[in-house]
């Protein structure tokens, strides 16, 4: 009885190991298919229009757009230096000019907010859920250190 349930126990961790290169090529392939759904590459003009440090003078919190060059992701990041409320926003898609994401925060808003690209500079985000709003943000501009003399 004793090997009965040794070997039960055995042999779905033998057929697991012995999964093939292939089908661990296709899992992979998968989740790379996963990721690219959700954010261009590197490459993408996409991903370059919206990366900045962005502000609203309508609201206290900013954002800033982030390109992962390992996970090849646009990341968000919105915070307060006035409000400590954490904020997680999640991108969704991303196309030609628009970006898709959810909010929430630790005081229990939830956001869909979908942000397009005016020009180079600025970019509107209108927030649906907990609140229904609409924002202008401006790109802080930053000196390049070769500019600095």
């Amino acid at each position: 009885m004793k090997n009965i349930v040794v070997l039960l126990f055995l042999l779905p961790l033998i057929s697991f190991a012995q999964r093939t290169e292939k089908e661990n090529n296709q899992k992979n392939q998968n989740l790379d298919e996963v990721k690219f759904g959700f954010a261009e590459s590197h490459n993408s003009p996409y991903s370059s229009m919206f990366e900045g440090f962005w502000y609203s003078d309508s609201t206290s919190f900013n954002t800033l757009i982030t390109h992962k060059s390992n996970s090849d992701l646009l990341t968000i990041d919105s915070f307060s230096f006035t409000d400590n409320t954490l904020v997680e926003e999640s991108v969704i898609s991303v196309s030609e000019n628009e970006l898709n994401t959810i909010s929430i925060s630790e005081n229990d808003w939830s956001l869909s907010i979908k942000y397009t690209m005016i020009d180079d500079n600025s970019m509107r985000a209108d927030l649906t859920g907990s609140a229904t709003v609409t924002l202008i943000y401006k790109k802080v501009m930053f000196d390049s250190p070769d500019s600095i003399e």
